[in-house]
């Protein structure tokens, strides 16, 4: 690497913490390697079955953080059921995230995939139908189905407007969401 190692750039990283498998043709870096938590330390020159085996345990490894994500947060949900969860998990292509119930603005369904709009312009891809996602959110009050292709956060409302014949909501990240007449009565009682 031109401006150091890969152990400076793990350093510079701060809190940032990724999962690292070192490569290097320097067997006196394995101990520095470990200390740095590596999950594989592969020396040099590389063979397919020494790279495989690195990518199989670091499969091994991740799978174990997820699992103890996994079980933090359904700990968590178990001690908050007579009050409200903070987060759930959804897990897609990118990996498991967390997510905030208060961080949750709204969730537009498409087909078989919901996309989860956060705050921060952050947006999550899930293959869950939005009945799914409705499933999950259905215990905290601040949700609501307003749309056969919408929930939204009902705190996350900058403003509702009238569009025609159509009720409108403003969300705080400025998405404008249709009402359906459907929702319409509910949706006036909840947010009165």
């Amino acid at each position: 690497m031109p401006d150091g190692s890969g152990f400076d750039l793990l350093y510079d990283l701060g809190e940032i913490s990724p999962e690292v498998i070192f490569c290097t043709a320097y067997n006196q870096f394995a101990l520095k390697a470990i200390e740095c938590s590596a999950l594989a330390y592969i020396l040099k020159p590389l063979t397919v079955e020494m790279v495989s085996e690195a990518l199989q345990k670091a499969t091994i490894q991740l799978d174990k953080n997820q699992k103890v994500l996994q079980y933090d947060t359904l700990y968590e949900q178990l001690n908050h059921a007579k009050s409200k969860a903070i987060k759930f998990l959804v897990k897609n292509t990118d990996g498991l995230h967390i997510v905030f119930y208060e961080e949750l603005i709204y969730c537009i369904a498409d087909s078989n995939y919901t996309y989860l709009f956060i705050q921060n312009k952050k947006k999550i891809t899930v293959s869950k139908t939005l009945k799914e996602i409705e499933k999950i959110l259905e215990s905290n009050p601040d949700f609501m189905r307003i749309h056969q292709s919408f929930i939204i956060n009902l705190k996350k409302i900058k403003n509702i407007s009238r569009i025609d014949a159509h009720l409108v909501v403003i969300m705080s990240d400025g998405k404008e969401l249709s009402v359906s007449r459907s929702k319409r009565d509910e949706f006036m009682l909840r947010i009165g």
